[in-house]
């Protein structure tokens, strides 16, 4: 996961240099290899074009493979290419898997199907998964974000802004301002101008 907040962040020269000092045998894990597919693409090239090439590689030679990697293959290469239904089914596996595959595994899959239900429009299907991961991980921001995000695009605004002000309220102080900008910004993306004006408020 420190890996994957490097290649979000552009933090170039940190996924470098966290890359180099892994083991060569580490460097073939699955989902490394499609995360170093990413880093690699960014910031210039298509990088959705190169995870779902990394993946259709991996997938031409799956002996050895395990259910739960192939599975984890097939739900980065549908999200790219914008299948959400099969990535749906492929995310939904690898929650069901007995073990958690590695370390983030379940969050991650449960934030992207998410994700995945939200360009379905199953609406709830989505706020069921951010629900679980906001409570599962209650320490982290995403979750929460996106879970007013469906709460909004579920038709229900006023979830929405209770969970944005929850959220809001439980940031340590000084990380309030940047709490409220990423809602603020998040109204911007709903086309929700008197509630971006709000939180934007929050900021002065």
């Amino acid at each position: 996961f420190l890996l994957y907040s490097h290649v979000l962040l552009g933090q170039t020269d940190e996924a470098e240099a966290l890359v180099a000092g892994l083991p060569r045998a580490a460097r073939q894990f699955v989902p490394l290899r499609l995360l170093e597919a990413e880093r690699m693409a960014r910031p210039n090239a298509d990088v959705d074009k190169a995870v779902e090439r990394a993946a259709s590689e991996i997938l031409e030679h799956p002996v050895g493979l395990s259910p739960w990697k192939l599975a984890w293959v097939r739900a980065q290469r549908e999200s790219r290419r914008g299948d959400w239904h099969q990535a749906t089914l492929a995310y939904s596996e690898i929650l069901d898997s007995v073990e958690e595959p590695f370390v983030g595994a379940s969050l991650q899959a449960r934030i992207e199907r998410g994700i995945a239900r939200l360009e379905l429009s199953d609406h709830r299907g989505a706020i069921d998964d951010f629900y679980r991961a906001w409570g599962r991980w209650p320490e982290l921001q995403e979750p929460a974000l996106l879970l007013g995000k469906a709460y909004y695009l579920s038709g229900d605004p006023e979830g929405a802004e209770y969970v944005f002000s929850e959220l809001h309220d439980e940031t340590p102080e000084p990380a309030r301002k940047a709490m409220a900008t990423w809602i603020a910004a998040f109204y911007h993306d709903l086309n929700d101008r008197a509630k971006e004006l709000d939180w934007a408020a929050h900021v002065d």
